[in-house]
């Protein structure tokens, strides 16, 4: 269906603790284990840069100084970053929203948003089109990602950080269950 004269399908996209995401994928041995992708301790005092959502349960925060977050999860592995293949990945998930829609406006490596209002009649209701990427995100990628679904980017980038958010827009009763 189409979204009614004037109303717009804004979506925000958020790949789920992105760094540390593709570090575990790039790893499998550190699959299920607390994540921190940090600076270098040695070379400065290094900082959490991004955490997986078990390094996040035991209380590590973005930001946070090295030895404090292992202070506070002493299992904590503490991975260097690697730019290259985060920029790779997100490259990746950007040809992934192309397939959707043209408009598309990056916010840093991890969120987009993405305006699918022409999109649906070809691909849908916004939930379909939301169901899809992530579905494909998963499948192709490894990742997930959060997507938020409203009129505009300010209520969809409010509903993509709900872990279970119900959004009326789009011609699309949506609740996302993560």
């Amino acid at each position: 269906k189409e979204a009614a004269m004037g109303e717009r399908c804004i979506f925000h996209s958020d790949l789920n603790g992105f760094c540390a995401s593709v570090e575990m994928m790039l790893d499998p041995k550190l699959a299920g284990k607390a994540v921190a992708v940090c600076g270098s301790t040695e070379d400065r005092h290094g900082i959490v840069l991004a955490k997986s959502e078990l390094a996040k349960k035991a209380g590590v925060k973005t930001g946070m100084v090295n030895h404090e977050a292992k202070q506070r999860c002493p299992e904590l592995i503490l991975v260097q970053p690697h730019y290259e293949e985060y920029l790779k990945y997100s490259e990746l998930a950007r040809d992934i929203y192309g397939r959707y829609t043209d408009q598309i406006e990056p916010f840093g490596m991890d969120e987009c948003w993405l305006d699918v209002t022409g999109s649906l009649s070809l691909f849908g209701n916004g939930k379909s089109i939301a169901d899809e990427i992530r579905e494909t995100m998963k499948r192709e990628l490894g990742l997930s990602v959060s997507i938020g679904v409203s009129f505009n980017k300010i209520f969809a980038n409010n509903s993509s950080s709900m872990v279970v958010m119900y959004v009326d827009c789009c011609n699309c009763s949506y609740q996302n269950q993560q």
